[in-house]
């Protein structure tokens, strides 16, 4: 039933997402891109298949609350994303396009949402049961973050790499530094459907990044490598190509079974896949920005 439940919703990611690029793309986004796509991702999908994860899930609820964003229903926006936040509450960072968008409505109904799905438990359980539940399910986020060590977060990269410490420098650094890229995007250019995907998909790629996580939530970059893809697919230079080749080595290529136990070591202790992740964030925001000049460009001249 879950293989089932979680096979259906990646290809209804996948039907979404196609649609969304559809959108504002000038070339069209054939299938045989999807099947491109599948197989960046396989090994993760792979890993969430077989440790009973919700992460396809997940994404799935954020997509249809963009997909209600961009039709203009904040309820049913609100909706879809209070229940990814009440099951993962690591994809905050994605409010945060709403927030600078003042999209104070979104916000206080999500917020509603989210404590009265909490009121149902103490309905259905009681007081005492619900606040043992909800204790618990803290401590466990908790100690997940504490216990798990990887790579593959840029905190452990940080202190590995550059030595910097403690580790929560890196990631909120990051955050702040795509904050700021945010509103310098918003700011000089008139908002489009384009941008708005651009932030939702860029902060919800980069959570596997600056939080403490399993490479299967490696899974919550299927919607900024679409982007990606239309932007390689316009810009048409093979160095681009290059680059995002590259971060696909790294990043669909993490597997004991492609590459051996010892090779399959030292790419998790060099923290691959995350830096895989990275690049492909990075290349993204590259192409994003000089298509937005481009575009200023003709329609100032």
């Amino acid at each position: 039933i879950h293989v089932s439940f979680v096979l259906l919703s990646l290809i209804v990611v996948m039907i979404l997402m196609r649609r969304l690029v559809m959108t504002f793309s000038s070339l069209p986004f054939k299938s045989s891109w999807l099947y491109f796509v599948l197989a960046v991702f396989v090994i993760h999908i792979t890993r969430e298949l077989h440790l009973g994860n919700v992460n396809v899930l997940l994404l799935l609820l954020f997509l249809l609350g963009v997909y209600s964003y961009m039709n203009k229903n904040e309820v049913t926006t609100a909706i879809w994303w209070s229940l990814m936040l009440v099951l993962k509450p690591i994809l905050l960072p994605v409010f945060l396009p709403v927030v600078f968008l003042k999209k104070w409505r979104i916000i206080m109904l999500s917020m509603l949402l989210g404590f009265l799905f909490v009121f149902i438990t103490i309905l259905h359980h009681g007081w005492s049961y619900s606040i043992e539940l909800w204790t618990n399910w803290i401590n466990a986020l908790s100690k997940h973050g504490g216990e798990l060590v990887t790579m593959n977060s840029m905190g452990k990269m940080g202190e590995e790499y550059f030595g910097i410490s403690p580790r929560w420098v890196l990631p909120v650094f990051t955050i702040l530094l795509l904050i700021v890229l945010m509103l310098f995007d918003f700011l000089r250019n008139a908002s489009s459907n384009k941008q708005l995907l651009t932030w939702f998909f860029v902060f919800l790629a980069i959570v596997p990044n600056v939080f403490v996580t399993d490479t299967e939530h490696f899974l919550f970059s299927i919607p900024l490598v679409f982007l990606l893809l239309n932007e390689l697919r316009e810009a048409r230079k093979w160095f681009y190509w290059l680059v995002f080749g590259l971060g696909m080595l790294f990043f669909s290529f993490n597997s004991t079974d492609l590459l051996g136990k010892e090779l399959a070591r030292i790419v998790f202790d060099c923290g691959c896949l995350g830096i895989g992740n990275l690049l492909c964030i990075s290349l993204y925001l590259y192409l994003h920005f000089q298509s937005t000049k481009k575009s200023a460009a003709i329609v100032n001249s």
